[in-house]
């Protein structure tokens, strides 16, 4: 009999187990991307902002121009998302392009141990996420947009309280 006891109570934990697991996943499942397209908090891509970009630059070699939106914005200290949005020199979006963002504290001199992943929907628009901003400052996001064997970079500077 006590074997018994002990083998229910393991089924009973087991059942527990795989509830608890179920409703985690749940919430991740909803908290996921549900259409393939671009997700993240404070980010809904069938509502792109409607509101100024935080920064438009033109890159280094003038081939495009960056738009920057981060969730929050202005930026906090944590975590944030930045959309990017780039169009060529006649303000076309620009798609099947590869964005690299390295996030650096120049005064201190240091990035961040989390690289941010950039996942890309249509329309131009680029989400990086996430963006660790974990110390108050001025951050620098130095941005590499590529395309085949073009490359081009551009430098976003942003205060963070």
């Amino acid at each position: 009999m006590p074997m018994a006891t002990a083998t229910h109570d393991a089924a009973s934990s087991m059942s527990r187990l795989r509830a608890t697991c179920g409703v985690v996943l749940l919430v991740l499942g909803i908290a996921g991307c549900a259409d393939g397209g671009i997700q993240a908090p404070g980010y809904d891509p069938t509502m792109p902002p409607t509101g100024a970009a935080l920064f438009t630059l033109p890159t280094e070699s003038g081939a495009w121009q960056a738009a920057i939106w981060t969730f929050p914005q202005p930026p906090a200290k944590g975590q944030s998302d930045v959309l990017y949005r780039v169009t060529d020199s006649a303000g076309g979006a620009v798609d099947d392009l590869t964005l690299t963002v390295v996030p650096w504290m120049p005064a201190h001199g240091h990035g961040t141990s989390i690289a941010p992943i950039v996942t890309s929907d249509r329309d131009g628009r680029y989400l990086a996420t996430p963006v660790n901003l974990y110390m108050a400052g001025r951050w620098e996001l130095h941005t590499t947009i590529s395309r085949d064997t073009a490359s081009d970079n551009v430098v976003f500077a942003i205060d963070v309280r």
